[in-house]
């Protein structure tokens, strides 16, 4: 939608936004690129959602990149029943792993 908005700019189904030569990125990689650029700092961390009924207690996490799906978890009290999948990235572009 905003692609075609903002370009006029059509994405055929199944198709991605680079297939019709538009990038579009997360806010947060933005603000990622703008602060690489000031500091050199890599991206050690990232801000991610943590959800669902089968989660203990739901918050927003600042997790270090490469931390485990158990590791997460367990710093948002564990489950309350088993998962049986979990969404990784958001829901437009996530994919499910299943446990």
């Amino acid at each position: 939608m905003i692609v075609n908005e903002l370009t006029g700019r059509v994405i055929p189904k199944g198709k991605l936004p680079a297939d019709v030569g538009v990038v579009v990125l997360y806010i947060s990689t933005v603000a990622f690129i703008a602060r690489y650029l000031r500091t050199g700092m890599p991206l050690v961390e990232k801000r991610i959602t943590v959800d669902g009924d089968c989660i203990k207690t739901p918050k927003n996490v600042l997790a270090p990149v490469g931390a485990s799906i158990a590791d997460v978890a367990a710093f948002c009290g564990g489950y309350v029943e088993e998962a049986k999948k979990i969404l990784l990235g958001g829901p437009m572009m996530g994919m499910c792993v299943y446990t």
